[in-house]
């Protein structure tokens, strides 16, 4: 039994796509004249995905959104980093073991620690992507800190990785699991065998990372 599609979109695009929401609903983009046959063949094949995509949206939504108060908890390369609340100071600090929260404008803590979150995963991806790079003799064209909220990562036709700051909320080995993702990207532009074939040469146990990802990702939020 095929998911149920939440809406449907025709246009003069190419192709058909979906796209699960911030509620779990489906929506599918079609050409004009693609007949609904094909259109729910397509959202068949694409069954585990939706249920997964589903699943992330509905723990997204359970995820309690930060107070940001005294001794509230961050993500950092894994580990949990308290916030402390310093009155005497401006702006917002990370000095490696804590967050360091002082005077600011009411409701700018989320872009306060969106700009921190971006310095440190900026400097921690760019010596991972390096020594990764350099490990396994792939050389990448250019390195792009994204916002972006439902990819992890991406690499384009012309070699250049991109990889969302809200990553740097994983734990290392998570994150050196999405660089390789997409430094393989640069040899097979697709997901076949021989793609996987070389993710698991340069990282034997990767399904594991990719597991917590699907697990935990939603986690990785200033929500």
């Amino acid at each position: 039994m095929a998911p149920e599609i939440n809406q449907l979109q025709r246009s003069n695009r190419k192709t058909i796509a979906i796209l699960v929401d911030g509620e779990g609903k489906v929506i599918v983009r079609a050409p004009h004249r693609v007949p609904m046959e094909l259109i729910w063949d397509f959202v068949k094949s694409k069954q585990e995905w939706i249920e997964e995509r589903k699943r992330a949206a509905k723990a997204r939504a359970k995820t309690p959104r930060h107070q940001f108060v005294e001794g509230e908890q961050f993500l950092v390369l894994g580990r949990q980093v308290p916030l402390l609340l310093v009155p005497a100071t401006k702006g917002l600090r990370f000095d490696g073991g804590h967050f360091l929260l002082g005077e600011h404008l009411p409701g700018s803590e989320t872009r306060l620690f969106e700009q921190i979150y971006k310095k440190i995963a900026r400097a921690h991806f760019t010596e991972r992507l390096g020594s990764l790079s350099a490990q396994f003799g792939y050389h990448v064209g250019q390195f792009r800190l994204s916002s972006a909220r439902t990819r992890w990562g991406s690499c384009s036709t012309r070699g250049t990785i991109s990889l969302t700051w809200r990553l740097v909320m994983a734990p290392p080995d998570v994150i050196d699991y999405v660089i390789l993702h997409e430094l393989a990207h640069l040899k097979f532009h697709d997901h076949s065998n021989n793609f996987w074939g070389e993710v698991k040469r340069m990282m034997p146990n990767y399904a594991e990372k990719r597991t917590w990802l699907k697990v935990h990702g939603q986690q990785l939020t200033l929500k």
